[in-house]
């Protein structure tokens, strides 16, 4: 639906109520306008949410690949100690992929 469409649909539902002050089309413009901004802000947070995604499963790509060097799962122990690195370890896996993602984005926007 076109914008001027919408905003005639709009006006139709509001102007039985607010048609005698003269603003269905000023409140037309104010819904459509929050439409956009709530659309906008969706857009924003699944891009967020894709790329929080993308740095897990970096990370855990990563994660595999080291385990699988070392022979066994830190994150398997309970010592206090191997908890602590298997946290340090992931963080940095984790910094690792936030970088690699900036970086490719980067190349990709030249």
């Amino acid at each position: 639906m076109k914008n001027e469409d919408l905003k005639k649909k709009i006006i139709e539902i509001v102007a039985p109520y607010v048609s005698a002050c003269g603003d269905d089309e000023r409140i037309a413009d104010a819904l459509i306008a929050m439409a956009f901004e709530r659309e906008h802000e969706l857009e924003r947070r699944l891009a967020e949410a894709e790329h929080r995604a993308e740095v897990a499963e970096r990370a855990l790509e990563e994660r595999a690949t080291y385990c699988a060097m070392e022979g066994f799962d830190y994150f398997s122990l309970t010592t206090v100690a191997v908890e602590a690195r298997a946290k340090e370890l992931y963080n940095g896996w984790v910094q690792r992929a936030e970088k690699d993602l900036a970086k490719e984005k980067r190349n990709d926007e030249h």
